[in-house]
């Protein structure tokens, strides 16, 4: 039984795979891409930026996710510490 956790790139979903094959799909948005990074063609660094920290917003998100997204917006240049609305609070 496999132990590790997917994550789909889409729409963040996480979960334990019941096999030792590779999904076909994300079983929460079905998308068939959830393995591969978000290319957001002709968008800005900002936009990227946005996508990201929406998903650090995301209630629910698994510690893995938030890990991920972390470390994608630190590869970005911004600032992983910081999330919209966190010190609106």
């Amino acid at each position: 039984m496999p132990t590790d956790r997917h994550i789909c790139l889409k729409c963040f979903h996480t979960w334990r795979p019941r096999t030792d094959h590779k999904p076909l799909k994300c079983p929460q948005c079905g998308n068939p891409y959830w393995d591969r990074q978000r290319t957001m063609k002709g968008a800005s660094r900002e936009d990227a930026i946005a996508h990201w920290q929406k998903a650090l917003q995301q209630p629910g998100l698994s510690a893995i996710t938030y890990e991920y997204a972390r470390e994608a917006l630190a590869k970005l240049g911004a600032d992983p510490e910081r999330v919209p609305g966190e010190d609106d609070q």
